[in-house]
């Protein structure tokens, strides 16, 4: 069975009480649990921040060695958690750092990857792909997990690779060229070029192992 597990980033999403503790607290978030009744959703989070750095709407439910659960509740539209299952897609895993939320999800092809980026930027204004696997229908073990350490490109590099991949200019055929992908961006082809060639081989020394790609 092939498909892609992949770790979305939301940066600093308004309205969410999680992102806005770690964005206060600079302390994590972990093990987000929400159910639904109707049209409000409860939802528990565990982290280390202290009391006064969290939002007035949380309560604190449980505490434990230095961490302390807590839980507060929502309308189930203007949550990045809730547009993404709005959109039919579960997600496996959610966590906070730095004002920014992390989700997990399991997807089944590029298709729904780039139909979920779409549905996101309509509504965040940043939004990327943090790490990213691919099974392997012909291997019983599954895909190898390859993170993308997002950190090496710039923010122009991680924009020109986004927006060709949303063109779908990677695609076989390609649905767009690089010179419309240029006039999206506002930028002439050479200076696509160069940021797609900068931006690869980042990428490439990632997934290799390496620091650098030489042109044989």
């Amino acid at each position: 069975m092939s498909g892609l597990r992949v770790e979305l980033e939301i940066g600093s999403p308004k309205g969410c009480p999680i992102a806005e503790t770690t964005a206060n607290a600079g302390e994590s978030v972990t093990e987000i649990t929400w159910t639904h009744s109707g049209d409000d959703v409860t939802e528990q989070f565990t982290t280390r921040s202290k009391e006064n750095t969290i939002p007035d709407i949380v309560d604190p439910v449980f505490e434990y060695n230095h961490d302390g659960v807590y839980e507060f509740n929502r309308e189930t539209e203007g949550c990045p958690c809730s547009t993404i299952e709005e959109q039919g897609y579960p997600i496996s895993d959610a966590r906070s750092e730095n004002g920014n939320l992390y989700v997990t999800l399991h997807l089944a092809d590029r298709s729904a990857l780039s139909s979920l980026l779409k549905g996101l930027k309509q509504q965040y204004d940043d939004v990327s792909i943090q790490t990213i696997s691919q099974a392997d229908a012909d291997d019983q073990h599954g895909g190898e997990f390859v993170p993308i350490n997002r950190g090496e490109l710039t923010q122009r590099q991680r924009e020109v690779i986004e927006t060709a991949y949303e063109m779908g200019y990677f695609k076989y055929p390609r649905q767009a060229n690089a010179t419309e992908v240029a006039e999206e961006l506002d930028i002439c082809p050479s200076t696509l070029a160069e940021h797609m060639a900068a931006a690869q081989s980042k990428i490439y020394g990632d997934l290799f192992g390496i620091s650098e790609i030489r042109a044989e």
